[in-house]
């Protein structure tokens, strides 16, 4: 008996602060990698699902991560991702994807890029807010 693979993305150093993920990739269900959106309740941030919340009630989000920011699926044994054309882009190993790409372990995974603060920043956005989702990648189960 064969299980799923699982997505494992954990937190790198100059990331926006995040929960590790363990993501099940059971079938061809697509995940959606994206932000929480405000108070919803039918979408909150959890660490076996692809929505990046803040650590603390009291933070936002990072401004370069999009709602619905990218997509992860399991096809043919490999774990592929895809960017849902969002503003700031999806990066693996600093390279910026346009079609779809097989993830393996040792990735680095990056939703949006850093912004850097500049006069024209509103004193409201944190330094948190700032710095986009970079992740490790390490898939756990077989890959063809």
């Amino acid at each position: 008996m064969s299980t799923s693979p699982v997505l494992n993305l954990a937190c790198v150093s100059g990331s926006f602060p995040f929960q590790t993920k363990n993501i099940s990739m059971a079938g061809s269900v697509k995940v959606l990698l994206g932000a929480v959106e405000g108070s919803s309740t039918t979408r909150q941030g959890g660490s076996t699902n692809g929505y990046f919340a803040p650590r603390s009630q009291t933070s936002e989000s990072p401004l370069t991560l999009s709602v619905n920011h990218a997509e992860v699926w399991l096809e043919n044994g490999r774990i592929y991702i895809r960017d849902l054309e969002s503003p700031f882009g999806t990066f693996v190993n600093d390279v910026k994807i346009n079609t779809d790409f097989a993830l393996k372990t040792g990735d680095i995974l990056a939703l949006g890029k850093p912004l850097v603060r500049n006069t024209n920043t509103p004193s409201d956005i944190t330094d948190d807010q700032l710095k986009c989702i970079v992740a490790k990648v390490t898939v756990v189960g077989s890959q063809a």
